[in-house]
């Protein structure tokens, strides 16, 4: 009886767990994922051929040399953080390595886009549940009608979809409402990658968002083994098509506390994005609103290089507005490979 009685609640976790996740990964496969995705880019630039531009006007920020052509995801706004809308090609400046460029295309900032939602249900962030379901349906809530969006999850030591990219939102909130109060290990950062090569790594022509509600507290930051270590993933961000959301739930852990939002932000800025901190559910709700905004002030702003010697070497972009006023947001650059 003894032996029962220790391996019901065993068996329970994993009925619950198989119940509500339609798809289970090991975070063990995302090194992989990382290193694949790196070893794609090296490939010699002259294996690959120019597109024309009308098969990559969404090809979004996957600097691949394959297509000799960049494109980037360009946040406009104004002083007050609204959306900036109407621009054209003219309005941008684009600089490469401090050379002016000439900008081929200006996508409209109404495009829709995917959504992923990645909620961080490990045991460090077990206080911040209910506000976690609440953000997640908030932000199905407040998004586009022409957005599709997906629900992840990290729980159970495990990288598991709660609901596939979709445009039901009657669907996605009941399956927001099926989550368990699991907890587990936090491998973060191979979540993030799993997150983004679940759906939206097959989606390089659209535009694509990863919102991460975390305390950014993965467990390489207390010195436990882990699946894959930020440096890695902060390499390969140039690389996915992907802006990446953190909404940052501060742990106030005095030991990691710091260091987790700093490599969060990181990774938002490698991607062009921004962090979104809150203490508390009642400042989560400008963090919605901002997130909304912010991808209505979206552009995609595509330029061919005139440096064409693809020689895998980092180039700092810059991207400037002529209209007075404009605050642009944009990665910082891309391995030229």
């Amino acid at each position: 009886m003894r032996f029962a009685g220790r391996i019901f609640p065993v068996l329970l976790v994993i009925i619950c767990t198989s119940a509500w996740a339609a798809v289970v990964r090991s975070p063990s496969e995302a090194a992989a994922v990382v290193e694949a995705l790196l070893s794609e880019r090296n490939k010699p630039s002259g294996a690959h051929k120019t597109a024309p531009i009308g098969e990559l006007q969404s090809e979004l920020p996957r600097f691949a040399v394959e297509v000799r052509m960049v494109n980037l995801l360009v946040s406009a706004t104004d002083g007050a953080g609204h959306p900036v809308k109407g621009l054209v090609a003219g309005a941008f400046r684009v600089f490469e390595n401090g050379v002016e460029q000439d900008p081929a295309f200006v996508a409209s900032e109404e495009v829709a886009f995917n959504l992923a939602l990645l909620l961080d249900l490990s045991g460090s962030t077990l206080r911040d549940r209910n506000t976690m379901k609440l953000a997640a349906r908030r932000l199905i809530e407040i998004a586009r009608p022409q957005d599709k969006i997906a629900v992840y999850a990290l729980a159970a030591d495990q990288f598991r979809v709660i609901a596939p990219l979709d445009s039901d939102r009657t669907r996605l909130l009941r399956a927001v409402e099926t989550i368990p109060d699991l907890e587990g290990s936090t491998p973060l950062y191979a979540s993030i990658a799993l997150a983004w090569d679940q759906e939206l790594a097959a989606r390089p022509s659209e535009r694509n968002a990863l919102v991460v509600i975390s305390d950014g507290l993965d467990d390489s930051l207390e010195g436990k083994p882990t699946p894959l270590v930020f440096a890695r993933l902060l390499r390969a961000v140039p690389y996915m098509p992907v802006l990446i959301y953190p909404i940052y739930l501060d742990s106030q852990n005095i030991f990691y506390g710091a260091r987790a939002r700093r490599n969060m932000e990181g990774l938002a800025r490698a991607s062009g994005a921004r962090i979104l901190a809150a203490r508390s559910a009642e400042e989560l709700e400008p963090a919605y609103a901002a997130l909304a905004e912010e991808l209505r002030s979206v552009y995609t702003l595509a330029y061919y290089p005139k440096n064409q010697n693809f020689d895998g070497g980092w180039r700092r972009v810059e991207v400037r507005c002529l209209r007075p006023g404009v605050r642009l947001r944009v990665r910082q650059g891309y391995y030229a490979r």
